[in-house]
């Protein structure tokens, strides 16, 4: 054998970045889908500032936020499920029902405009209590909050 034969040359190797490129963008998609849904949880409204609160931050796995906002004086107050609009108080009623077939052990969160009045947060809590929900949580700000 020659040592000064020519070898026959092997191809570069190279590293294939489509793959990671293709996770990295389903990444950022996922990432702004999330940050999508968990901003309409919180529709903005003013909920109350009760004189020496007891509120605290809470995080709950298997919730359901009702959310009632104010509209005009003299119109009823909108009925929304997360930011999902709800047109009646039956609807209400049955969409708790299929969320909690779906799980048992589901908290309801309830957020209502302080200038709503009151007889509409009840009527919310009876069709929560009608619905055997054990567990909801009343939002109003924290003592120390701004």
């Amino acid at each position: 054998m020659n040592p000064y034969a020519k070898r026959p040359s092997r191809p570069p190797i190279r590293f294939n970045m489509t793959p990671m490129i293709d996770v990295v963008f389903l990444l950022v998609i996922f990432f702004m889908l999330v940050s999508q849904f968990s901003s309409a949880e919180r529709v903005e409204i003013e909920v109350p500032d009760p004189y020496d609160s007891l509120a605290d931050e809470v995080t709950i796995p298997e919730k359901v936020i009702i959310n009632i906002q104010y509209t005009d004086e003299g119109l009823p107050p909108a009925f929304l499920i997360g930011s999902l609009n709800i047109d009646s108080l039956d609807e209400l009623s049955r969409r708790l029902q299929r969320q909690q077939k779906e799980s048992p052990n589901l908290e309801v969160v309830l957020r209502a405009d302080k200038r709503v009045p009151y007889s509409y947060v009840r009527q919310a809590m009876q069709i929560i209590a009608a619905n055997r929900i054990e567990v909801f949580h009343i939002v109003a700000k924290p003592e120390n909050a701004p």
